[in-house]
This record gives C-alpha cells, sequence and structure tokens, in this order.
C-alpha cells in the first residue's frame, strides 16, 4: 500500500456515511426522494456521501500537496470504496473476494485488485457491530433499531409496507440480529480474516 491509499481509506472510512438521512437506499426509492431523483436509484445515498464529501473538500483542499494524477487516484479510490458499502452489492463482492482467494487469482500489485481489498475492508467495518465486545455490540444495536424504527414510522405514515423488522410495535431484535450475523457479517468477516488477521474480532462475533 502506498501513503495515498491509506489517506484514501482513511478519508473514505471517516466520509462513508456523511450526511446521512437515517433511511436506506430502498425507501428513497420508494417515496421518490429528492436524492433518488438525482442519483437515478442508484445507490443513492452511497453516491449522496460521495458527493458531500467532495463538496466539503473544496472548502478544504486536503490533498493539495499531491500530484493531479495522484489526486486523480485518490479520488476515484474513495469513491469506489464508499459505493462498496452499498449492501446491494454485499453478496456479490463477498462470493468475489471468496473465489479469489481460492484460487489465489488476488494480485496486490495491481490496482483493480488493490481497490476491490480495500473496498472490502471498508465494507467489513461498516457491517463489524457484532464484531465489538458485547457491551459495545449492545449500544450499537440500539442505535440501529432505533433507525429502523424511526424509518417504520414514515413508513406507517406514508402508508408504504413496513420493512422487516422496522415495526417498533413487533420488534424482534434478536431474530433481527441473528440473521444479521449469520447471513451477511460473519461470511463476510470468515473471508476477510483470510486476508489480514482479526481475530480477536472474529472471536468476539462467535
Amino acid at each position: 500500500m502506498e501513503p495515498t491509499d491509506v489517506l484514501a481509506l482513511i478519508i473514505a472510512s471517516l466520509a462513508h456515511d456523511m450526511d446521512h438521512t437515517g433511511q436506506n437506499n430502498a425507501f428513497h426509492v420508494a417515496t421518490s426522494s429528492e436524492l433518488a431523483i438525482v442519483y437515478n436509484d442508484k445507490s443513492v445515498l452511497e453516491n449522496h456521501h460521495c458527493a458531500t464529501l467532495f463538496a466539503a473538500m473544496k472548502e478544504c483542499d486536503i490533498f493539495g500537496a499531491l500530484s493531479t494524477a495522484q489526486k486523480r487516484e485518490v479520488r476515484d479510490l474513495m469513491i469506489s470504496m464508499i459505493l462498496s458499502t452499498d449492501m446491494a452489492v454485499h453478496f456479490k463482492n463477498v462470493d468475489r473476494l471468496s473465489a479469489a482467494l481460492s484460487a489465489g487469482d488476488l494480485d496486490l500489485s495491481k490496482r483493480d485488485d488493490k481497490s476491490f481489498v480495500l473496498e472490502m475492508l471498508i465494507h467489513s467495518a461498516d457491517v463489524s457491530n457484532p464484531c465489538r465486545q458485547e457491551r459495545v455490540y449492545r449500544l450499537w444495536t440500539d442505535k440501529v433499531m432505533a433507525e429502523f424504527y424511526n424509518q417504520g414510522d414514515l413508513e406507517k405514515r406514508g402508508g408504504l409496507p413496513v420493512s422487516k423488522f422496522f415495526d417498533r410495535d413487533n420488534p424482534n431484535v434478536p431474530k433481527c440480529q441473528v440473521g444479521f450475523i449469520n447471513f451477511v457479517v460473519q461470511p463476510l468477516i470468515n473471508v476477510v480474516a483470510e486476508l489480514i488477521d482479526i481475530q480477536p474480532l472474529v472471536q468476539n462475533l462467535r
């Protein structure tokens, strides 16, 4: 990894949910929100996070010391990393990483392969609440469920079907979290653990 790769990863991590609205992409698409219209229903929030980041950076050019080529490289990398946090590409990317590792096809000297690995790292961090110590994980769960219920309230008021697990009047936090762990987080973390040593996180998850 080059220093610019590390810089891109840190900034993308900080900004990956920048100016989040508190609702998910499906809600924006279902309600034809202003953001959904701007981004044509494609990775609505992730595109918004990127745009918000780069708008802020026009006011504070932290990459001023980089060459034009480096700036373009860092920008492209940050965009790909932030867009990769869209859950719509989760299962496809987990399968791709697993297949690449099994076949020994990853070559981190290639820009595309390096970018893909960094995308998987930031996505892993994004969904890693259950990999924290239980005290911390429960705090995150409370925050996540509050956000879900708030969206469920909006769906009820708008006459929309209430998303699964988003109905505060019919809560089932254990089923929601166990499903999230078994079907989303664990398969991802198991694959990423073949790339880097995250054994404490794997142990917490188990």
